[in-house]
């Protein structure tokens, strides 16, 4: 990842809870357009995978942003099998 002031804009945007802030409608409706994405991408029935995946690529991004020495991007595009360590069905 090479954008770590665009994905610390992004985690700060988050947080915007105060409805007087642009990022507060903003930022609801950017999530419920990457959750039908991922929705699509999954198939039908996929609705807490889809959630699960999400949330897990946020929490990747925070940690980088604590520990850019992190490679999450290599660490997503690694077989399955050699991720959990063993080999994956």
């Amino acid at each position: 990842m090479q954008t770590p002031g665009l994905v610390k804009l992004f985690v700060d945007m988050s947080a915007a809870a105060d409805p007087a802030l642009p990022a507060h409608r903003f930022m609801p409706e950017r999530s419920a357009r990457i959750l039908e994405l991922v929705r699509r991408l999954l198939g039908p029935g996929n609705n807490l995978q889809a959630r699960a995946l999400i949330a897990a690529l946020d929490g990747l991004q925070i940690q980088w942003l604590c520990d850019p020495s992190l490679d999450i991007v290599g660490d997503l595009r690694r077989p399955r099998g050699a991720r959990c360590g063993r080999t994956c069905p």
